[in-house]
């Protein structure tokens, strides 16, 4: 390897991380006294992101840019760049160190201990319950962590488990079972300020084809179906690419892989949280402009209604002034001799009340109140009204004589006589005074119900 790489060499992967999202790479190979095409290939092989032309064409242009973030390395990852480092520079990776742990901060024990509530109770009801027609152990989710396994992989995962719970919750999350997805089924959230995401452990089922007769159709019996030990830890949510989904591998187990879930699963809470604020934000400007709209509606319903008023005012005042000129007209033509009312009394009556009409609608004329023209109720004693049994057996009981004082009566002073359950009596007793010739108008039930 040339002498212009040692200086590379000694940089670890957060170092070029953050000198290739400051510099430009044909910028920095530059510095470091190398071609760009090499130090591209530095970057690609520590699996260091790197930012695209683009990236620096909106830098120049004022605007800020979000840096990729620096992916964490498993622990078959990190075998892949040490192997790299020792191709790639020779002796020298050696005494470089990588940010990644070979000692996880999760540490799965050989035997369950002082299990999780949660754990030992869905350990109770694995261990009773059969397996599926997979070999499968098929918990109880309404009450239970969703663990899937079979018998002989149950003890591996639900070590696995609580161990992770345990330190979930010294990071100040919990576990939440039976909880309802959108499709109204039970599932295990974690949750962590607020946020949560649902869970699941299962173990990945192989199906082997079984031969069976050419001319028989296919079935479930064409497979068979056999469990691997293979353990899943599977986060179902929209994760917006991000990773769902850790599982045992060729030169990892799934015990060594918690630090990573953890680390994934905070990385969708913080995009659900981004969403789920933003979303707010929304929400909030939607209720704003939703506050404006209706004053703005209340506004134009206020000004149009003055605009009626205004125009029914215009028309009220054009019509009075028409009926003072045809009055006058009127009162011309009379005087003349030209015309002769026939019924003098009638006639200055009607004349009188026409100039009061056109007074009283004539919104720019103060008009004394004049009585109305309808003719009087009749007053007659309540013993001769015509009236139903229940109706008459209700009147003898009130304290009137005739009817102004059946008149004068309020429903209150009616209702506890009354027998039927819609108060028939007192509708009835209206009808009897409305033919009468009271004024009965508001005083039915139906009335006192409509407009209250």
């Amino acid at each position: 390897m040339e002498n212009s790489t040692s200086e590379l060499s000694g940089l670890n992967r957060l170092d070029l991380y953050k000198r290739v999202w400051v510099t430009p790479v044909t910028k920095l190979a530059v510095e470091f006294g190398v071609k760009p095409q090499l130090l591209t290939k530095l970057c690609d092989g520590l699996h260091v992101p790197r930012p695209s032309s683009g990236y620096w064409t909106q830098i120049r242009m004022g605007r800020l840019m979000e840096m990729d973030p620096l992916p964490d390395l498993d622990i078959e990852s990190l075998e892949e760049v040490k192997a790299f480092r020792k191709q790639f520079f020779g002796t020298h990776a050696a005494s470089v160190p990588d940010t990644a742990s070979r000692h996880p901060v999760i540490t799965v024990p050989d035997t369950l201990k002082n299990p999780h509530p949660a754990i030992k109770a869905t350990q109770r009801f694995l261990r009773g319950t059969k397996p599926d027609a997979n070999h499968v152990l098929t918990p109880d989710t309404t009450s239970f962590l969703d663990i899937r396994v079979t018998r002989s992989s149950l003890d591996r995962a639900l070590r696995i488990v609580d161990s992770f719970l345990k330190h979930w919750e010294s990071l100040g999350g919990s576990v939440k079972l039976g909880i309802q997805n959108h499709h109204k089924d039970a599932i295990t959230q974690l949750e962590l300020q607020g946020d949560c995401v649902s869970v699941a452990v299962f173990e990945v089922v192989r199906r082997i084809a079984v031969k069976k007769d050419s001319n028989q159709s296919w079935g479930y019996t064409n497979y068979t179906y056999e469990p691997t030990g293979q353990l899943v830890l599977k986060l179902d949510e929209y994760a917006d690419k991000r990773r769902t989904q850790w599982g045992d591998g060729k030169k990892q187990r799934l015990e060594y892989l918690l630090d990573s879930f953890t680390r994934g699963i905070i990385a969708i809470l913080d995009f659900h949280r981004e969403r789920r604020l933003d979303q707010e934000c929304v929400d909030r400007q939607n209720a704003a402009v939703s506050v404006k709209r209706r004053a703005a509606e209340d506004r134009k319903k206020q000004l149009e209604e003055r605009r009626e008023a205004l125009l029914e005012s215009v028309r009220a005042h054009k019509e009075a002034a028409e009926i003072r000129e045809y009055l006058s007209s009127l009162q011309k033509k009379l005087d003349d001799g030209e015309l002769q009312a026939t019924n003098p009394e009638a006639f200055t009556e009607w004349f009188d009340w026409a100039k009061w009409h056109a007074d009283s609608i004539d919104p720019l004329t103060v008009t004394p109140s004049r009585p109305d023209f309808a003719p009087k109720s009749r007053n007659i004693p309540v013993a001769e009204l015509d009236m139903t049994l229940s109706g008459r057996a209700v009147i003898e009981q009130l304290p009137a004589k005739d009817t102004d004082e059946l008149y004068g009566l309020a429903p209150e002073a009616v209702f506890p006589f009354c027998k039927h359950w819609d108060m028939a009596e007192w509708d009835e007793i209206c009808r009897v005074l409305e033919g009468l010739g009271y004024n009965v108008a508001g005083r039915y039930r139906c009335d006192r119900f409509r407009y209250r």
